[in-house]
């Protein structure tokens, strides 16, 4: 009888510990799956970024044995990805600066100072001039280095009190705050000129960077997509004086 019940009490235990097995398995293929879609579905996250962000944890594990160890290693790096991915999150991959994510939660932040205090400043978009004709002629290679061109000039001649951001493919937000509509709009047409004394070397031959740009001042009771729209159609008009092609930006 005694040899029955050790018998019995002994598969018990083997039959828990399949199940735990199971269970960690499953555990750390659920760790697995979150690590895979939080890199490989992120909006901003360079397919270079993204190998080398997928080969982290392949390492790690490489170098443990035990499950809860692996559990461990899984955990861990979720807990890294967060903090690491947060921030990508805000910024254009291609020109490491902020994206239009990362503008829309300043601009929230700024309306409310607005309406709390009363400030005033200016959002400007700018928009490439025939940048799909540069795309033709140089290729995307040099389409992308009008880019990073444009957004450098914009970033060095802006206050740290001010905010660059690429919102589109070849659409860039300038939020000009704490400052008059009249100073604004004055500060965002010589960023114009700047960009257009600007000249990228790509390939042998050289490339001007032109853009139109379109102005919008905020003030308290000023909404984001109103802001957003006023803007957008001030860039349509000047695009469509000049005589280019412009499709309107989405609120």
């Amino acid at each position: 009888m005694g040899a029955s019940m050790s018998a019995v009490q002994h598969d018990l235990e083997m039959a828990r510990r399949g199940r735990d097995a199971t269970a960690q398995q499953s555990r750390m293929g659920i760790l697995a799956g979150q690590i895979v879609n939080a890199i490989c579905r992120h909006p901003t996250m360079s397919r270079a970024e993204q190998t080398r962000q997928l080969a982290a944890p392949e390492r790690a594990l490489s170098m443990v044995q035990g499950s809860e160890e692996r559990m461990a290693v899984l955990e861990e790096h979720i807990g890294n990805l967060a903090s690491t991915l947060a921030p990508l999150a805000r910024t254009d991959f291609l020109t490491a600066i902020a994206n239009r994510r990362a503008l829309e939660e300043r601009l929230r932040e700024v309306l409310q100072s607005a309406n709390r205090h009363g400030d005033t400043g200016v959002l400007a978009i700018f928009d490439v001039d025939r940048f799909k004709e540069v795309n033709v002629r140089f290729g995307h290679g040099g389409g992308d280095e009008v880019l990073r061109a444009m957004a450098e000039v914009l970033v060095k001649n802006v206050r740290t009190t001010d905010f660059v951001a690429r919102i589109a493919g070849d659409q860039f937000a300038v939020l000009l705050a704490h400052t008059s509509p009249r100073e604004g709009v004055y500060r965002a047409r010589r960023l114009q000129t700047q960009l257009r004394e600007t000249v990228v070397d790509f390939d042998g031959e050289t490339v001007a960077v032109e853009a139109s740009i379109g102005c919008a001042n905020y003030e308290v009771g000023t909404s984001l997509p109103g802001l957003f729209q006023r803007a957008s159609l001030a860039l349509y008009k000047q695009k469509r004086s000049r005589g280019l092609r412009y499709t309107r930006l989405a609120s």
